[in-house]
């Protein structure tokens, strides 16, 4: 896989700004500025509110379901503690059933 195509797919994968973190300076920089300038444009920039409204989305769509705070947290992509807030912020959407057990309403 060519030095491009790694930076692309991190960006899709891993949208903007995170995608630097997964893929290593030495590609990065073997990457034509003009390049990644284009690429940076076409990402998408993934935040903390479209990350949550990612994750409200899927729990409306798998209502019944039974999900783990370490589930949200790899779906969102935050750490364990962030999980557990946005749980607990968001308790209308998701019911505590057991430790690290939550119900999608």
């Amino acid at each position: 896989m060519t030095p491009t195509e790694q930076v692309r797919n991190a960006i899709a994968q891993y949208g903007r700004p995170y995608w630097v973190t997964y893929v290593p300076m030495s590609i990065v920089k073997q990457v034509p500025y003009t390049q990644l300038v284009k690429m940076m444009d076409e990402a998408q920039i993934v935040d903390r509110n479209t990350k949550q409204r990612t994750m409200l989305a899927w729990a409306a769509a798998n209502s019944g379901t039974e999900i783990t705070t370490q589930q949200v947290a790899d779906m969102m992509g935050v750490s364990h503690p962030t999980a557990k807030k946005f749980l607990k912020e968001h308790a209308n959407r998701f019911t505590f059933v057991k430790r690290g057990t939550y119900k999608v309403n």
